[in-house]
């Protein structure tokens, strides 16, 4: 097996939970935290090539936060990337567009021909966001703009997942919004990438680092690419966990994702 291919569609990678904005329903906490994580670019290079050891190709890498261009070196990591550029689609960046992209960013990206900024304008520094999206349409970097603001706001909001409190509802009804969850399904399955440890969603992460949930009881909810684990072994825990029909951990401490869930205006600062 460690000779076949092995695909995802999709990884996301947290280069730091520093961000230069105060959502109130941020989906990560960066507002929250007394000191947030934030990964040096060796530390981040270092995951790049555990990852890429273990995953033949993904669709689409992600680098994101916080907010990715607060991060000092994170034309590095990008640079660095490169060198894996054969094993994955596109290389996205999530930016809030409250800051320019410094020129040695945009070289790498110029350079890599993959590169994409997502930009995520809520409405408070629009105009700055289109100057970010005007700077990388002239460099030739592709640029996904979403509009989270308005009548005609991506997917019609944010969620509120709630606390990490445990839920007041029955395991059946836990499975159910683990079934029901947009993050959970198989066709949407993506890894979010904290430290060299991969997990189905922040949520998951963040109860097992808060010890919420036992890692020690959930060693097949996670993955870590610095393990002494075979490839084939860390290959099939990857496939575990995409193929998962029971709920996580972290199911028991959130409201899920679902269709019938409300939505709140995004951005909205503290």
């Amino acid at each position: 097996m460690e000779n076949e291919k092995f695909k995802l569609q999709r990884t996301l990678l947290v280069v730091s939970f520093v961000c230069n904005n105060r959502c109130k329903l941020c989906g990560v906490l960066s507002p929250y935290y007394e000191k947030p994580p934030h990964f040096t670019a060796e530390e981040l290079c270092r995951t790049v090539s555990l990852y890429f050891n273990t995953v033949s190709y993904v669709e689409k890498f992600t680098l994101s936060g916080g907010e990715p261009f607060l991060h000092p070196e994170l034309a590095s990591v990008v640079r660095h990337l490169r060198k894996y550029e054969r094993q994955f689609g596109k290389l996205e960046i999530i930016t809030n567009g409250k800051l320019m992209m410094k020129s040695e960013l945009e070289r790498e990206l110029v350079q890599l021909k993959k590169g994409q900024l997502l930009i995520d304008d809520y409405g408070i520094n629009t105009k700055q966001c289109r100057k970010l999206e005007e700077q990388a349409k002239a460099a030739g970097i592709e640029v996904n703009y979403r509009i989270y603001y308005g009548k005609n706001a991506h997917m019609g909001g944010w969620f509120d997942m709630g606390d990490f409190s445990k839920r007041d509802r029955s395991a059946e009804e836990t499975e159910n919004v683990f079934r029901e969850c947009g993050v959970t399904k198989k066709n949407h399955f993506g890894l979010f990438v904290v430290g060299t440890k991969g997990y189905v969603c922040f949520r998951s992460w963040r109860t097992m680092d808060t010890g919420l949930v036992s890692k020690e009881d959930c060693q097949d909810e996670y993955i870590d690419f610095a393990s002494e684990e075979s490839v084939e072994e860390k290959r099939k825990k990857i496939k575990g966990m995409q193929d998962r029909e029971k709920a996580y951990g972290a199911c028991y401490f959130c409201w899920g994702q679902g269709q019938g869930l409300r939505r709140y205006p995004a951005g909205e600062q503290i």
